[in-house]
């Protein structure tokens, strides 16, 4: 799952809080479940966010592991900066 499909359905889910809220809490409490509603969600996204990058690292990694086992060839980049012959272009 992406961070902005993630967002998006914390979105959704503070919004039908937001409207629940606006039905069921009274007036004199209904800015302090606000505030904490948001707490909540920026809660929320921090721990998507840091779960995705971790996930993004640990995908890397394999990745980068999974080429050295394979033994593949440099890519183009690396053949131009490491192997280049002496006699140059």
């Amino acid at each position: 799952m992406t961070f902005k499909k993630a967002f998006n359905i914390g979105y959704v889910i503070v919004l039908v809080c937001l409207a629940g809220l606006y039905f069921l809490v009274p007036d004199d409490y209904a800015w302090i479940a606000i505030v904490v509603l948001m707490i909540f969600f920026r809660v929320y996204q921090l721990i998507i966010g840091i779960s995705l990058k971790q996930r993004s690292k640990r995908n890397n990694s394999n990745y980068d592991v999974q080429c050295i086992r394979n033994d593949l060839k440099p890519t183009i980049w690396i053949q131009f900066f490491f192997f280049r012959s002496s006699s140059g272009w």
